[in-house]
């Protein structure tokens, strides 16, 4: 039995008169990596902003772990275990790699901070931020700026942000944009580490990472869903090629 983390059910989003998504059908699976493939204007980013609770459904379901989540807001999903990066990197560019971290593992804490108090002090948030750190191949850079960092060292201390919230899912879109082949392959190697304890879904344009990483792609056009298999099928598909490479 899979072990189903978060799906949609027939999720659609009307934008006035423009369907961006049309009944979407897609399951984010513990160990498994799920990638969105399609062409500009797909309806991507849409899915993945629908998971997230960016945006909200017009109609349509959102499950986690099999509870119906479709109209909690981002901040309830982060609670629950949701996890979420963005296009463009989104960090504190004026705070060192382990504040950005210790922030993130602060947040999971609903009690009320005195003004006063020493953040530094609470051994527990910054446990989970050094284990952010050392996941993500950012060790020894803790106290460095993270405005300092490489363009692929800020995809990885958001990624590192993003694993302090404690999530068991994680939306990722275009975690490679703008990387080099090396930053590439290092972002990669991350991402299976983390497989074997989350369910990913990535949405990304690098068509080799995508068949070096994924194990089930979704292949979307014009907002609906043109296939879901294996990127073996995938890749044979002539439907694909057309849809998405025009040939």
């Amino acid at each position: 039995m899979h072990d189903v983390l978060m799906k949609t059910v027939n999720a659609t989003r009307h934008f006035g008169g423009l369907v961006a998504n049309d009944s979407v059908n897609i399951e984010v699976i513990k160990g498994k990596t799920h990638a969105v493939l399609g062409p500009n204007g797909a309806g991507k980013s849409t899915l993945i902003n629908l998971l997230s609770g960016d945006l909200l459904c017009t109609s349509g379901n959102v499950f986690f772990r099999g509870n119906d989540i479709t109209t909690l807001q981002p901040a309830m999903r982060s609670r629950l275990g949701v996890g979420r990066s963005y296009q463009k990197t989104n960090i504190f560019p004026r705070f060192t790699v382990l504040e950005n971290c210790r922030l993130a593992a602060q947040s999971r804490d609903q009690r009320a901070f005195s003004l006063m108090s020493n953040a530094s002090a609470y051994r527990s948030y910054l446990e989970v931020a050094e284990k952010a750190i050392f996941d993500t191949g950012l060790s020894g850079h803790e106290y460095r700026l993270a405005s300092e960092l490489s363009h692929g060292e800020q995809r990885q201390l958001e990624l590192a942000i993003v694993l302090c919230t404690n999530p068991s899912v994680l939306l990722l879109d275009e975690p490679l944009a703008g990387m080099g082949s090396e930053e590439s392959m290092t972002m990669i190697e991350l991402l299976r580490r983390l497989v074997p304890t989350h369910g990913i879904l990535m949405v990304e344009h690098d068509m080799d990472a995508v068949f070096a990483i994924a194990d089930v792609i979704t292949v979307m056009v014009n907002g609906t869903v043109l296939m879901t298999d294996t990127p073996e099928a995938v890749k044979a598909s002539s439907e694909v090629q057309q849809a998405y490479f025009g040939h």
